[in-house]
């Protein structure tokens, strides 16, 4: 492999950041230019706003229509127990990576695929936990329009994030994060 880490080859690289650690592989298909390779996934929305920005206009939207969940203070409960399990499922996603020195940003280079962690169980878990914790905060402010809205909100992470990314990797680690996904599934 040429000294600045491209090749038109593809090659596969097992990888042990530091010692007592699990193996992990890295896999680069040939890239159109190194450029390229470096700008990770085409994705140009930070995918914690696709959840926020609906939810913070839904929530408006009850102040002048009210559309009220009815029985608190049950659902302001199980509101903080869905956003604790959201944030630790999100939480677990991003540590994840952290512990395999790879970015949790879309738009930037990974270095590896994950396969450990919460990734044993879905591709996506911090977008998973992100839906979660919109679901917790519906009912913490005990309103319907932000539920009415959640369909909406994961077909928009699905095609504007999760694809992009999917795309990415594929080009990327090539078979590697084809048996992945082969694996597991997307959400949970």
């Amino acid at each position: 492999m040429p000294l600045n880490g491209f090749s038109n080859a593809p090659s596969t690289t097992l990888v042990n950041p530091r010692p007592g650690t699990m193996m992990s592989v890295r896999h680069t298909e040939a890239v159109k230019s190194p450029m390229e390779d470096a700008l990770g996934a085409d994705v140009r929305v930070l995918p914690p706003l696709l959840y926020a920005v609906p939810f913070l206009m839904l929530w408006l939207v009850n102040h002048v229509r009210p559309l009220t969940i009815p029985g608190r203070p049950a659902i302001t409960w199980v509101g903080w127990v869905l956003a604790l399990a959201g944030v630790g499922i999100s939480g677990w996603g991003v540590l994840t990576f952290r512990h395999h020195h790879t970015t949790v940003i879309p738009h930037h280079a990974v270095s590896t695929v994950v396969t450990t962690g919460p990734y044993r169980f879905s591709r996506n878990p911090m977008y998973a936990g992100m839906a979660v914790v919109y679901v917790a905060a519906s009912l913490l402010v005990a309103s319907w329009w932000p539920l009415f809205a959640l369909p909406l909100v994961v077909v928009a992470v699905e095609h504007l994030v999760i694809a992009r990314e999917e795309t990415y990797l594929r080009r990327r680690f090539g078979a590697a994060y084809e048996g992945f996904c082969e694996r597991v599934r997307p959400w949970l």
